[in-house]
């Protein structure tokens, strides 16, 4: 058989594995085979023949097709190739191997000349290897996409472990406003007032002198000695409701004071000291100055 024989791994099947047309009871590669593989006058064996030859194959479990399989099978198909001079030989490497009485084999006209490789000649060996190749480069692949898809979902559990403990790592919010947006406390004259009232009232240690005062109020259960007698609340609302008035629980120094307005009227306005008065070089009081009887 020419070196076209050799041009699929099936050729070569059939030729190693095949008879001349004219010789119908053996089989060459099945021990004691009686049946006929023999091929056409002038044409590969018909599909009988073929499936007669595919019979003699060990039949073996559907598994998958890898790289390493598919190398392991060429390293096997390859070793029955057999030198002959310059020649080379598939199957009985007699030099007149006929398909009849030679038995039959295929024949790689001047496959190892001058130390050449003669597994060049079977096309079928390298398209395999690059099959295994490919095989390879794809394991190569799935394995990083297998990596990135377990880096991805290590990223969203972390994700998910941040936001839940970001209420943790918010600022709290702090008051920015200014001590002249503030209620009115203990700033104004009116609350120094107040303190001096309550101070008084705290020394009555006893209710009649307590009551005595309208301006205190009694409360015997008041753990306290000296705040059993404190100033009434409705004492201590005047003198709020009064700082409000005058804006001096509003305003301390001069500039927001003066830019207290309704309209082009001044709702506060400040004056230097006099002689007399403390701080005369400061600017205080307002317009409507605190006053109590």
């Amino acid at each position: 058989v020419g070196p076209k024989g050799a041009k699929t791994l099936a050729h070569v099947i059939a030729c190693v594995c095949g008879t001349l047309d004219t010789k119908g009871t053996e089989e060459p590669c099945k021990h004691e085979g009686t049946t006929s593989v023999a091929w056409q006058a002038g044409n590969p064996p018909q599909a009988t023949q073929w499936k007669q030859i595919r019979t003699n194959c060990p039949t073996a479990a559907a598994t998958p097709i890898t790289a390493p399989r598919i190398r392991q099978a060429l390293e096997a198909a390859t070793a029955t190739v057999h030198a002959v001079n310059n020649d080379a030989y598939i199957g009985n490497f007699d030099t007149s191997c006929d398909g009849d009485t030679n038995a039959a084999c295929i024949k790689l006209t001047g496959a190892v000349q001058n130390g050449a490789d003669p597994v060049k000649q079977l096309p079928w060996v390298g398209q395999l290897i690059g099959v295994a190749k490919q095989l390879e480069q794809r394991a190569i692949a799935n394995k990083q996409t297998a990596n990135l898809q377990a880096k991805i979902a290590h990223l969203e559990e972390l994700t998910k472990a941040v936001t839940k403990r970001a209420q943790f790592l918010t600022t709290p919010r702090t008051n920015h406003k200014s001590h002249e947006d503030k209620p009115p406390n203990s700033q104004g004259k009116g609350n120094q007032w107040m303190q001096a009232e309550e101070e008084e009232c705290n020394k009555k240690e006893k209710e009649p002198e307590c009551t005595a005062n309208p301006k205190c109020k009694w409360n015997s259960e008041a753990k306290e000695l000296n705040k059993r007698c404190t100033l009434s609340e409705k004492d201590k609302k005047e003198v709020e409701k009064e700082e409000i008035q005058t804006g001096y629980g509003r305003h301390k120094t001069k500039e927001p004071c003066e830019n207290d307005k309704t309209g082009d009227k001044h709702n506060c306005t400040f004056r230097k000291g006099k002689d007399k008065e403390d701080g005369k070089d400061t600017e205080k009081m307002p317009l409507l100055q605190f006053s109590r009887k």
